[in-house]
């Protein structure tokens, strides 16, 4: 998750591109991004620990992504 160690608006760019990978199908099945997710929250990143673990989750192929309208 090196995306969030970008300064806010490269981070918001590198978000998007990956958003738009994943409402693509693009996975990465059995990845345990745990530890990352977990790193990012003790770092103070101002993502929720819900939001990155869910994101975790839809990378590793463990849960659909959330619609959005």
């Amino acid at each position: 998750m090196g995306i969030l160690t970008e300064n806010k608006g490269s981070r918001r760019h590198r978000l998007k591109e990956l958003s738009k990978l994943l409402a693509d199908g693009e996975r990465s099945p059995g990845w345990n991004l745990k530890d990352n997710v977990a790193r990012a929250v003790k770092d103070g990143h101002t993502e929720s620990e819900e939001f990155l673990s869910t994101l975790a989750a839809v990378i590793a192929d463990e849960k659909p992504p959330a619609c959005r309208s």
